[in-house]
């Protein structure tokens, strides 16, 4: 079983928690493992978790049971979160899920929370639903999933509690690597690292398409101004090439971005800068 030491908590976020916290678990989870359970498993990101917890039981909307989910001792929720007409969050799939897994509930269970949420989502499911919740969201790619779930830059584990943190914490022990970089904050925090992370990389995206446009007009090669920009330990390469649609899309940059705005309209805080990408993303995708 793989254990992460202190040094690779991020400072600031109780560092030192690890520090013997084989003992501060319950010592049947380290023996035998929690059982785990993947809400949305024959998705990317369900998928990627499914398969890295062997023996993990699966549901889905074509196969699987709540009664057979009462059973988990934790229950990775990974279901989509699609945008509506608006922009907003359609939250309506994970609360259904929710309500089923309530009727259903047999035992103690803690729901870790993998898809992109509303801020705020914990609190009120915490409010309305007699179960332990941990944030924490998930940042692999489409196309690597499984490979990123099993190396992440980073995990981050939003809970009320430092029992479910400790729990969570575990379970992640036995697949991620030494090394592994951790988290720990309030579930609101990680709701909004997930957010402001697209937000600032599709940010880059829509950078490097007007930058790509200022290089075309005056008959300089972007990809020589990208080299040199991107060699900067400080900004990197990822998200600065431009496709011939150019722009961002996929699954999550477009309703992420949409989705956040939208959020924070609705609590009277502007975020301009935001804002204005997702209108100029619109307009190049337009083209």
């Amino acid at each position: 079983m793989h254990k992460l030491s202190p040094k690779q908590v991020r400072p600031g976020y109780d560092k030192g928690f690890i520090d013997g916290y084989n003992q501060a678990v319950d010592d049947h989870l380290i023996e035998r493992g929690a059982m785990i359970g993947v809400i949305g498993h024959s998705g990317v990101v369900g998928k990627a978790i499914y398969n890295a917890f062997p023996g993990s039981i699966g549901l889905s909307s074509k196969e699987g049971s709540y009664e057979e989910m009462a059973k988990a001792d934790i229950v990775f929720m990974a279901v989509p979160t699609p945008s509506k007409k608006d922009g907003s969050i359609n939250m309506d799939i994970l609360y259904s899920c929710m309500d089923e897994m309530q009727k259903h509930k047999t035992k103690e269970q803690i729901v870790v929370v993998k898809s992109t949420v509303v801020p705020g989502t914990n609190k009120y499911l915490t409010s309305n639903y007699d179960f332990e919740f941990v944030s924490s969201p998930e940042f692999l790619t489409e196309l690597n999933a499984e490979t990123d779930f099993l190396t992440p830059d980073r995990v981050v584990i939003g809970a009320n509690s430092k029992e479910a943190f400790d729990k969570v914490i575990d379970s992640y022990s036995k697949i991620l690597p030494d090394g592994t970089q951790i988290v720990r904050c309030k579930p609101i925090e990680a709701e909004l690292i997930k957010y402001y992370a697209n937000c600032f990389l599709a940010m880059k995206v829509i950078y490097a398409n007007e930058a790509k446009t200022l290089c075309d007009e005056v008959g300089a090669d972007y990809d020589k101004v990208k080299l040199g920009v991107s060699l900067d330990s400080r900004i990197g390469d990822s998200h600065l090439s431009v496709t011939e649609k150019g722009g961002y899309s996929g699954m999550c940059f477009p309703k992420d971005t949409k989705g956040f705005s939208d959020y924070s309209k609705k609590i009277g805080i502007k975020q301009e800068l935001i804002e204005t990408m997702v209108k100029l993303n619109k307009e190049i995708r337009e083209k």
